[in-house]
């Protein structure tokens, strides 16, 4: 009986001894475990986005976009990096206003691929936010072939259907829509053209108000050295509510000193009944002229200007 107890006595003890063991043994298993999984983790490829869509944006493989998850996705892969992608629309686009929009790119971090409608249109569209609004925030790349369709567009200032921001290149591109900022820089197509900004074969058609300064039928404001405006026009009303003088037909604003050539263009007269507002109007129209080159502002073909947009003289060319 004694040696029985003995026994269980010794297995006992044996058991006791293990138990620190056994501890320390689970714990260095499941810190491997953890480790293991931290690794795996790490070596996942970077495209792997479920929400990506087709492509993988190269110039021959573009992203192709289909939808509005598509764009929302585009708006979050531009604020996260600054890629220069090429992208491409693969079929008309519908609006989804129950959505909280934010612009592709900003003015300091701008899009600087290719985006390329494809001759398709997105329709619906209406948002409003801060600064830099339109469908880019920022543009320094290339958006062509594009159409937008829609109610209104407003912003706080530098504002327009394509881009609030652009130093890139607009072509072949329109927009039906209103256009509205509470501050100023507000233009059809682009609230405000900066550097190389460069608009070609493109229209608004729609009304575009500033509260405080500076409406453009096509764009609010131009401060670009190497910026150039050709073979657009503007069909609609253009406003300042609180400084009327500040409101042009095609641009609102180019800043002094810039060079800014303006050829081919037309805007109507719809504007409002205010002789003075009248009188500013930047009105460019088809004609057989030859361009005229003005000293300080470069060249101004076939139109029509200001002494505000264009200082040294009231009248460029004679129709």
């Amino acid at each position: 009986m004694s040696n029985r107890v003995e026994l269980r006595r010794e297995i006992l003890s044996m058991n006791l001894k293990k138990q620190p063991v056994l501890k320390i043994w689970s714990l260095l298993c499941a810190f491997a475990m953890c480790l293991l999984f931290l690794f795996s983790a790490m070596q996942l490829p970077a495209s792997a986005d479920s929400s990506a869509p087709d492509g993988d944006g190269t110039a021959k493989n573009p992203y192709a976009i289909s939808c509005f998850s598509d764009l929302m996705w585009l708006s979050q892969r531009v604020s996260q990096e600054n890629h220069e992608f090429s992208v491409i629309l693969t079929a008309d686009i519908s609006w989804d206003t129950e959505s909280s929009w934010v612009p592709i790119g900003t003015h300091s971090l701008p899009f600087q691929g290719t985006f390329d409608g494809n001759g398709h249109k997105i329709t619906g569209v209406s948002f409003q936010g801060n600064a830099d609004q339109g469908l880019f925030g920022g543009n320094s790349g290339t958006v062509k072939n594009l159409g937008i369709e829609g109610t209104l567009i407003q912003g706080k200032r530098d504002t327009g259907a394509i881009a609030g921001w652009n130093s890139g290149t607009i072509l072949n591109c329109y927009a039906v829509c209103d256009v509205l900022t509470t501050g100023n820089q507000c233009g059809g197509l682009v609230g405000n053209n900066s550097g190389t900004g460069k608009i070609e074969n493109c229209y608004h058609i729609g009304s575009v108000t500033a509260n405080e300064a500076n409406a453009g039928g096509i764009v609010g404001r131009s401060s670009g050295d190497s910026a150039i405006l050709q073979n657009c026009y503007h069909l609609g009303s253009v406003q300042v509510s609180s400084s009327p003088e500040y409101g042009n037909q095609i641009i609102g604003l180019v800043k002094e000193s810039t060079i800014f050539p303006i050829l081919n263009c037309f805007a109507n007269r719809k504007m409002q009944r205010n002789q003075k507002l009248l009188s500013r109007t930047v009105l460019l129209l088809h004609s057989s002229l030859k361009p005229h080159q003005d000293k300080k502002n470069g060249q101004i073909g076939m139109c029509v200007t200001t002494r505000r947009a264009f200082p040294e003289s009231e009248t460029i060319c004679q129709l």
